[in-house]
């Protein structure tokens, strides 16, 4: 679980929907024999209106940290006990401070800023048209 992946999410238009990474460190395979390791190093290379589709982590807190490049925009909603998209105000932690934004909120990271997402937040993520790739860590 260790190297490189490069991912379409399986809509064959990776220019569109897709993201290449490099996974670092991955602190559990097995939830269950791992669970004080829940974490996970990972470095995102995410072009221009490419789209990372929406999604949300089940046990893992996640440390969103623009690297280099231009600006990555980050669309976010709460999930609900049946896991749809919650119409609630979201809260996020941008570098160390919380901020809360209406539902679905589109939010702007720049080089050098980031945001820590709590388990079961829905995201999806691409890099901001006209400012270049974004190197995520």
């Amino acid at each position: 679980m260790l190297g490189w992946d490069i991912t379409d999410f399986g809509f064959n238009q990776f220019n569109k929907i897709g993201l290449v990474l490099f996974t670092q460190r991955n602190g559990y395979t097995d939830i269950k024999q791992y669970k004080d390791k829940t974490y996970c190093e990972k470095l995102l290379i995410v072009k221009e209106d490419q789209i990372t589709p929406m999604h949300f982590h089940w046990h893992k807190v996640e440390d969103i940290i623009n690297r280099a490049g231009g600006n990555l925009v980050m669309e976010l909603y709460n999930s609900t006990d049946d896991n749809s998209l919650a119409n609630t105000d979201v809260i996020v932690s941008i570098d160390g401070v919380n901020k809360k934004f209406p539902s679905g909120t589109k939010v702007i990271l720049r080089s050098g800023e980031s945001k820590t997402l709590p388990k079961r937040l829905y995201h999806k993520f691409w890099a901001e048209k006209e400012k270049g790739p974004v190197i995520v860590g």
